[in-house]
């Protein structure tokens, strides 16, 4: 099991980071659309209306990435925390389809095997290492 939370650990990282690009690019997307077509128009409210948008989406996309890169490093660490926050996060993860519900359904067989809980509960109790 302790590869499961491995690959785990590696899935929730590489989709927070691309959530936190997404939501760049997003970002990025429809400020500069908005810059553009405030200098082809009259109409100054075309920039601050797109980013405005912009800057909203790219900071909820980006509010969903952030607990995905803390649960993804926790897990390598096999902190307990991040177990629980790994089942929340997951839950929250299968309304994102299609690879949030693939990712959410995949931790959610992960963190409540009653051997990845036992993994976490010896690694609190040996210390740090682990060992």
């Amino acid at each position: 099991m302790r590869q499961h939370v491995q690959i785990l650990a590696i899935l929730m990282l590489v989709l927070g980071a691309l959530s936190i690009l997404g939501a760049l690019a997003v970002f990025g997307v429809l400020v500069g659309g908005g810059l553009i077509a405030s200098s082809q128009s009259q109409e100054p409210g075309i920039a601050l209306l797109t980013g405005t948008i912009g800057t909203i989406l790219g900071v909820v996309i980006a509010i969903t990435g952030i607990p995905q890169l803390i649960v993804g490093w926790g897990l390598l660490r096999h902190y307990e925390w991040a177990r629980i926050v790994g089942i929340i996060v997951a839950i929250l993860s299968l309304f994102n389809v299609p690879f949030g519900t693939a990712l959410g359904i995949y931790a959610l067989w992960v963190l409540f095997n009653p051997e990845t809980e036992q993994l976490f509960r010896q690694r609190h109790a040996t210390g740090p290492t682990g060992t």
